[in-house]
């Protein structure tokens, strides 16, 4: 068969085309002296762009929320249960656990009064997260697990369980490390 032939031949162009130069380039020998700590440090995102990395991650909870929402829904009794609906919330869901806790480079600890409303570049994440950030990424971690043993799953039992295990997951890291007044959120209506 040709095919499985061409798409190789292609993979193998596409990543010739995308080394370019590279192929014959030596790496670049790295900074030393009192200059090469902040060198090195120039284009890390957390400190150059917090900002853009509070959005960033907002926008990561945001659809985990929106994946987390059909879940619920269908996790309700006499709900209509959609397969493949539920397979790409579990699926993406599980991938984007696997980005969120590096979306809290050191530099965006930046939350402000619990009572101020905030915006969409100021964070709603606790210090709690930096002074224990072992345990809030072994939590992100962890519910990323559970969305996964949710894949396969077809309606019943084991899948509301999986979905009430998730709903539980995410609350109670929200109750540990998202302030109180939060300026976004999907909510997620409590299973019946």
């Amino acid at each position: 068969m040709r095919i499985p032939y061409a798409v190789a031949a292609i993979a193998a162009l596409f990543v010739v085309a995308m080394a370019g130069e590279g192929l014959h380039a030596r790496p670049a020998t790295p900074p030393t002296g009192p200059d090469a700590a902040i060198e090195i440090l120039v284009g890390l995102t957390g400190r150059d762009r917090p900002e853009e990395v509070i959005y960033a991650r907002r926008l990561v909870m945001t659809m985990i929320g929106s994946r987390i929402l059909p879940l619920s829904l269908m996790a309700n009794p006499g709900a209509e249960f959609h397969p493949d609906v539920a397979e790409e919330a579990f699926l993406t869901t599980t991938f984007l656990f696997e980005v969120f806790p590096h979306l809290f480079p050191p530099e965006t600890n930046t939350m402000a009064a619990e009572e101020d409303p905030g915006d969409l570049y100021a964070t709603n994440a606790r210090p709690t997260v930096w002074e224990d950030f072992e345990s809030f990424y072994d939590r992100a971690k962890a519910a990323g697990a559970i969305a996964a043993s949710g894949l396969g799953l077809r309606q019943g039992e084991a899948f509301i369980e999986v979905v009430t295990e998730l709903q539980a997951a995410c609350d109670s890291c929200h109750a540990a490390y998202r302030r109180t007044r939060s300026t976004y959120g999907i909510p997620i209506p409590p299973l019946e």
